[in-house]
């Protein structure tokens, strides 16, 4: 029985869980290897409160600085971030409880009963460009969905996580 209510309170956990989606476009005419400074254009920022801007642009400065792209008052390129955010409920899910007796190991019954879970999620989306000359050289858009309850310590994390699945692959292999 206590492996049952083990095996239970692991499949609910799952369900909580945060995701990120990143999709990644480029310039391919365009030599990464000399951008190295950049400034994040602080006007394409509207929609984002105070907190989660900053959670995004130091998650963002980390992960430049990272591979050697330091922020500058001269920069080589402006980033400027379009962020999204919308709420979702999650009617989908249902969690099977089962119950099954058995005589002698050789004929079995059991009970099934479907549970709908329902939960409201929280969808940020952040697109982050790259301009030089006021020309688009880089795009990248992060996907985050966390529990619409989430602790300041997880939307840290989810963040954190996310810039650093979208800059993964930064600078493009040429």
């Amino acid at each position: 029985m206590k492996n049952i209510i083990f095996i239970l309170l692991i499949c609910m956990s799952f369900i909580g869980c945060n995701s990120q989606k990143v999709s990644v476009d480029y310039d391919r005419q365009v030599n990464f290897s000399d951008v190295r400074t950049f400034q994040i254009d602080p006007s394409a920022t509207t929609g984002l409160n105070d907190l989660d801007q900053s959670r995004v642009f130091t998650a963002l400065e980390r992960n430049l600085k990272f591979r050697g792209v330091l922020k500058s008052d001269q920069p080589d390129v402006i980033i400027k971030i379009q962020p999204r955010e919308y709420v979702s409920t999650n009617t989908a899910s249902t969690v099977g409880i089962g119950v099954g007796t058995g005589i002698m190991r050789r004929v079995g019954g059991g009970i099934s009963v479907g549970v709908p879970v329902r939960s409201k999620s929280l969808n940020q989306q952040y697109v982050v460009s790259m301009l030089q000359n006021n020309s688009l050289i880089w795009e990248g858009i992060l996907d985050l969905k966390m529990p619409m309850n989430a602790s300041a310590d997880v939307k840290q994390q989810s963040i954190d996580k996310g810039m650093e699945k979208l800059l993964k692959n930064y600078p493009p292999k040429q």
